[in-house]
């Protein structure tokens, strides 16, 4: 009779294998982080990762608009302003190797190409309908990773670590200095002066140009949830929209006044011209604005609105005391007009269109006032005292695009743009990069020991039955003479 297989022959036969199995287990390991080393992705490289974070970021587009391109973090200005900060000098065609060696790659969440790839059947009323209610058609991702290649760079391990951070840190200033303050304004307050114009046209330019700072400042108020102040120019935004507003309403609107009462003018005959010129081109949007006012009354007036129909309703007829004296009511309908989103932006496009030629009609006769004062050229002293002032509310103008340049760019960086780029984490390149190795491996490496223990068990098992069975064999003939 076979005895049972008993955990004393199981562990007596795991005591003979212990020794290969240990050496099998060493070996295993060895393996899986020499794989592991040759394949680690940090092994020749540095990289990093990047993240961005402001409002269109989720769109792919830029904080100004436009579209987001990721390989402006690997611009050759970029990389040359970084190779200076750490004392590399670098030619064109270094700075191009380098730029190769950088890899640029979004980082993609868990399920995003499922949700793109992949439709979601619904089954509504005995029918399919395959839609899409979890599809998504593009994903812009705003973590970057940025990796750059030691062989490919073709520098030594101590300098692309150095080089690296210096890259990311250049592209952030360059960020801030690109999407934090916006230059296209400063360009037209301070692109041109105002010696060729007209003294009322000058004064017109200027008037323009306050209220495109104006809009420019009132744009980060509207932002701004901290009542933010800047410790650079000690302005708020408050402060700037009421010094500019102040330079409007009292500076230029006195220019206006005093120009507009002596009837200054460079020559006097041109400024005539120009009003009539003025006049007539505005009484062509006078008569093209009262065409588009009469096109849309006419369609409001034969605008239909839908009516509900109401059942179930009564109508009392009432008759008169000479038939008989008696009410009767009888079942009816009612017809209930639907409120009508068109009919409301028709109207309301109309008030806008009468409200625009009221102001054509305004400046009409502004300008045929202006035209019949004017009689003769004005004095040389009053022409020097306009071209002072001026000069003087330029000077203003400067002073107030200085404060907004500065209180701007400040509050960019500490409020409004601080997290719309970070660095998240910066891996240096390694020769042996232990840590990461051990980490990476980890989980192969307990795959590879969990295989190795279970081939030794089987073996142990097997020995250990084998055994058992051996021995009752060679006791079956003894068993036989007796």
């Amino acid at each position: 009779m076979n005895k049972p297989l008993t955990f004393s022959k199981l562990w007596a036969q795991m005591k003979k294998l212990f020794l290969p199995w240990l050496i099998a287990a060493v070996l295993a390991g060895i393996a899986v982080l020499g794989i592991n080393l040759v394949s680690l992705p940090e092994r020749g490289q540095a990289s990093a990762t990047v993240s961005f974070s402001y409002e269109g970021i989720e769109s792919g587009l830029a904080p100004n608009g436009n579209r987001f391109d990721p390989d402006e973090i690997r611009d050759p200005e970029i990389i040359r302003a970084a190779a200076g900060r750490i004392g590399l000098e670098l030619t064109e065609e270094k700075t191009g190797r380098i730029r190769e060696a950088m890899a640029i790659n979004g980082s993609l969440p868990d399920g995003v190409i499922d949700r793109i790839t992949k439709l979601k059947s619904q089954y509504e009323a005995n029918s399919i309908s395959v839609l899409s209610a979890q599809q998504i058609k593009t994903y812009f991702p705003s973590q970057y990773t940025v990796a750059l290649r030691l062989a490919d760079a073709g520098l030594d391990m101590a300098t692309a670590n150095r080089l690296l951070p210096a890259v990311l840190d250049a592209y952030r200033e360059s960020f801030l200095t690109r999407y934090g303050y916006s230059t296209a304004v400063e360009k037209i307050m301070l692109g041109t002066g105002y010696s060729e114009y007209e003294y009322e046209g000058a004064v017109r330019v200027i008037n323009n140009r306050l209220d495109l700072l104006l809009g420019y400042v009132n744009s980060f108020s509207a932002k701004d949830t901290t009542m933010f102040r800047s410790s650079l120019t000690g302005y708020s935004f408050e402060d700037l929209s009421a010094a500019i507003a102040t330079v409007k309403s009292q500076d230029v609107a006195a220019l206006d006044s005093y120009i507009s009462s002596n009837n200054v003018s460079k020559e006097w005959k041109q400024q005539r011209d120009e009003y009539h010129y003025m006049i007539e081109e505005t009484e062509r949007s006078e008569k093209a604005l009262e065409e588009r006012i009469e096109t849309l009354n006419s369609v409001i007036a034969g605008y239909a609105k839908t009516k509900t129909v109401v059942p179930g309703g009564s109508e009392i007829q009432k008759t008169s005391e000479e038939e008989s004296g008696v009410a009767t009511t009888t079942t009816g309908t009612y017809q209930v007009t639907q409120q009508s989103a068109m009919y409301d932006a028709l109207i309301k496009r109309r008030i806008e269109l009468q409200t625009e030629l009221s102001g054509l009609k305004e400046e009409i006769s502004l300008y045929r006032t202006r035209m019949n004062s004017i009689s003769g050229s004005s004095t040389k002293a009053a022409g020097e005292y306009v071209e002072s002032e001026i000069a003087r509310i330029d000077g203003k103008i400067r002073e107030l695009v200085s404060a907004v340049r500065g209180t701007v760019n400040d509050y960019q960086k500490k409020e409004g743009m601080q997290t719309a780029f970070e660095v998240l984490d910066v891996k240096p390149a390694a020769s042996f990069p232990i840590l990461r190795l051990i980490k990476g491996s980890l989980w192969d490496g307990i795959g590879a020991e969990a295989i190795v223990l279970g081939i030794f068990l089987l073996i142990a098992l097997l020995r250990a039955r084998g055994k058992k069975q051996g021995k009752a064999r060679e006791a079956l003939p003894s068993d036989q003479g007796n």
